[in-house]
């Protein structure tokens, strides 16, 4: 351990007698060896820990208690109505985003699936107006005796439609 890990349990739990016997040995030895944190310790001890031994444990009147534990019923019957009605307010605005990321997931999906359809469908009519185009356009003499429809079957065989 470091000095610094030894100084934090000066302050915590070996001022409070709350370390084992090794622990114990072990802080007792490191402050015998360490000028610094010895240092530490004893000012710690003359600050902290003998004026606060000294002091006279003062008593509270019982009224005291009495109104403490009124103040903290009271209290709890308030944050409880306060609670419900702002419990209701969270509720009501988690169902209302919710409702909206929901409305706008299928408006998202209603436009996606449109756009994918018009897509889909403008692509499998694209090989047979290619097809159409090149026949009309294509005017090579072997193929000219063929029936029109025919002449597309060829065509698009050779262009993969």
């Amino acid at each position: 351990m470091n000095c610094n890990q030894i100084r934090d349990i000066i302050a915590t739990d070996y001022i409070d007698n709350e370390l084992d016997e090794g622990t114990l040995s072990m802080i007792e030895a490191h402050v015998r060896s360490c000028a610094t944190c010895r240092a530490y310790k004893e000012a710690l001890v003359t600050l902290a820990v003998k004026p606060l031994r000294r002091q006279d444990i003062i008593e509270p009147p019982e009224t005291l208690w009495l109104k403490i534990q009124e103040e903290l019923e009271r209290e709890e019957t308030d944050n409880e109505t306060v609670d419900l009605g702002a419990s209701l307010e969270v509720f009501r605005r988690q169902w209302l985003n919710a409702a909206l990321v929901i409305g706008m997931l299928l408006c998202t999906i209603l436009a996606g699936n449109y756009c994918v359809t018009k897509i889909l469908n403008s692509a499998s009519s694209y090989p047979s107006q290619a097809t159409v185009e090149f026949t009309n356009n294509l005017e090579l003499t072997e193929f000219s005796d063929m029936p029109n429809k025919q002449a597309e079957s060829v065509y698009a065989d050779m262009i993969g439609g």
